[in-house]
């Protein structure tokens, strides 16, 4: 709300827009403000980039299993009730939900009861917070990455996974579905 009131009326904004000999913008949401809003066209550039690993194996998507990659804070933005409630409507026992990453102690109470409510305790195995390594291992044996963030920038989480080549199931949202 507040990008957008200082993309429409803010003079400092405006003048700053009208100088640029380039604009770039760094989600299509971004792209598509300053044409509806100033119409002015902008070049679109993720701020982070990925390079593919080539040593990926892919005998990981044959498993019984299917295990999904859940990582991030347990904050509103991230959404883990999202993937958790996906779990349980699933109702399929062989899909496996891994959580990598941690909240505040209300947060991790909520999400596990949330856990204990769906009776998906037998599907959910929380890893908490764990090195950069461990993750990127972690994608590399997993068959889909589930991002339910809601509200970010270009998520440097995804283009980790796409460079695991990792699947990602993610919203059409803050430039998500572009990446």
């Amino acid at each position: 709300l507040i990008n957008t009131l200082q993309i429409k009326y803010d003079v400092r904004v405006d003048k700053a827009l009208r100088r640029a000999g380039l604009l770039i913008s760094s989600i299509p949401d971004s792209y598509r403000a300053l044409k509806k809003y100033k119409q002015l066209e902008s070049v679109l550039i993720p701020e982070t980039g990925c390079f593919i690993t080539d040593n990926v194996p892919t005998g990981r998507f044959y498993n019984r299993e299917f295990n999904v990659m859940w990582v991030g804070k347990f904050d509103f933005r991230k959404q883990l009730p999202l993937a958790l409630n996906a779990l349980a409507a699933a109702n399929n026992k062989q899909i496996i939900l891994n959580v990598y990453g941690q909240g505040n102690e209300v947060q991790e109470r909520e999400a596990k009861q949330l856990v204990s409510e769906l009776g998906i305790s037998d599907q959910v195995v929380w890893h908490g917070n764990q090195s950069h390594a461990v993750v990127q291992q972690a994608m590399r044996e997993a068959q889909l990455f589930f991002f339910t963030s809601v509200s970010e920038d270009t998520s440097t989480v995804i283009l980790e996974a796409i460079s695991n080549r990792l699947p990602v199931l993610c919203f059409d949202a803050c430039g998500f579905g572009a990446v």
